[in-house]
């Protein structure tokens, strides 16, 4: 990860616009992104819980699923991200 080689799709503006995205949709689901901050191949967010209805576990999954098929889209790519 340090090496600077691999899969780095955030060096793209647009993968980071649907990440943040992702992020924003997080919000729905009864989660609050108080910080975030996109690298080039991964993420770090701090998420505070704003109701009961999904647990985290739950909301990262979906995170994790909206903002791969997102990026992947854009990227015409398909498969693992």
């Amino acid at each position: 990860m340090d090496t600077g080689l691999g899969f780095a799709p955030f060096g793209e503006a647009r993968s980071c616009e649907l990440c943040l995205k992702a992020m924003n949709q997080m919000e729905d689901d009864g989660w609050s992104v108080g910080e975030a901050t996109v690298m080039p191949n991964h993420v770090h967010m701090l998420v505070i819980r704003q109701d009961e209805h999904f647990s985290l576990k739950q909301v990262l999954n979906r995170f994790k699923g909206r903002s791969s098929r997102w990026i992947n889209q854009e990227l015409g790519r398909s498969g693992r991200f």
